[in-house]
């Protein structure tokens, strides 16, 4: 994809397109009708990925096609996200700082209207529901998430409070079995054993 014209594909575009042929150097006409040549071909993207696609254009593309692409110049209207991988122990909070201060430098002030800011690759998934454009991404909110641990803890805690209140209701009925048992001759040993073995059931 470093040539402009370019892109790749994934196996379910590939079958869809071209059925069983070779995709490989073949050309499909995108949008603009602008042609690209396919040089590679992806695995279809899991669908629990938060980065979906189906077709993955070279940005030399854009470049080569400008004239198509010149609203994608203002910084209000770009949508475009970047990857990037700093260094081992970079500051990611300076990083995005650094990246601000050279938008606030080379573009003007009155169309800088979004702050740029970095975040961590594992985060996108359950931490960009409340970013603008996020609904790109396959994503899911944290809010969602911990409201359904919340419940299920609820849940948990009335089954525990029915447990406590059914072994208590069958404290009585216990008692006057250990009794009996006791009559009978049982040893301390067996009772203890009765209790451990089998502490639900009740006469």
């Amino acid at each position: 994809m470093a040539e402009p014209n370019t892109a790749v594909i994934t196996e379910s575009t590939a079958k869809k397109y071209f059925k069983n042929e070779d995709p490989i150097g073949k050309t499909l006409v995108t949008l603009n009708n602008i042609p690209v040549k396919i040089t590679a071909i992806a695995g279809d993207v899991p669908s629990q990925s938060s980065l979906q696609f189906t077709m993955l254009i070279s940005w030399g593309t854009v470049v080569a096609n400008k004239d198509y692409f010149f609203w994608m110049n203002s910084q209000t209207t770009n949508v475009v996200y970047s990857f990037v991988q700093l260094k081992e122990n970079s500051n990611a909070e300076k990083a995005g700082e650094q990246i601000s201060a050279l938008e606030h430098k080379y573009r003007d002030e009155t169309e800088f209207a979004y702050r740029i800011f970095l975040q961590p690759l594992d985060d996108i998934h359950l931490h960009s529901s409340g970013i603008q454009y996020a609904e790109q991404f396959h994503t899911n909110s944290s809010k969602i998430v911990y409201t359904l641990l919340i419940i299920a803890a609820f849940i948990l805690l009335i089954g525990c409070f029915n447990f406590i209140n059914l072994t208590t209701a069958g404290a009585l009925g216990r008692a006057k079995e250990t009794g009996v048992q006791k009559v009978l001759g049982a040893n301390q040993w067996q009772l203890v054993r009765k209790f451990l073995v089998s502490p639900c059931s009740f006469v």
